[in-house]
């Protein structure tokens, strides 16, 4: 059995209900896709991201989106392109993570740097 990887959604509205109808319609079309074409999506392992200004951030915290009848996991950040981007666009989780991975020291005027 195969699974669809790495799919990424966009929507982008000013009402969080439309959201939620968008996607679950998208979302309804790409499942009935994938499984079509022999794959299969693990809603388990599906998750969803809002993307808000903080005043409307609250109203971004009520949305929930299903994939056939099921609810998604929300989370607050993601790896895209290893890159960690998180719901208020924020580059802190993703310096940190390039900090902790990296390695660096200096000889004689001379900087090296590993990135692992």
């Amino acid at each position: 059995m195969m699974y669809s990887d790495d799919t990424t959604v966009y929507y982008s509205s000013f009402n969080a209900e439309r959201v939620q109808q968008v996607l679950r319609e998208d979302l309804g079309q790409l499942s009935s896709w994938i499984t079509q074409n022999g794959l299969r999506m693990n809603v388990r392992k599906t998750q969803f991201m809002s993307l808000s200004r903080r005043c409307r951030e609250m109203e971004a915290d009520d949305i929930k989106v299903f994939v056939n009848d099921e609810v998604l996991k929300k989370c607050d950040e993601a790896k895209f392109l290893v890159v960690i981007v998180d719901k208020q666009l924020n580059r802190k989780s993703h310096m940190e993570k390039v900090r902790k991975n990296s390695f660096c020291f200096g000889h004689s005027g001379l900087l090296f740097c590993s990135m692992e």
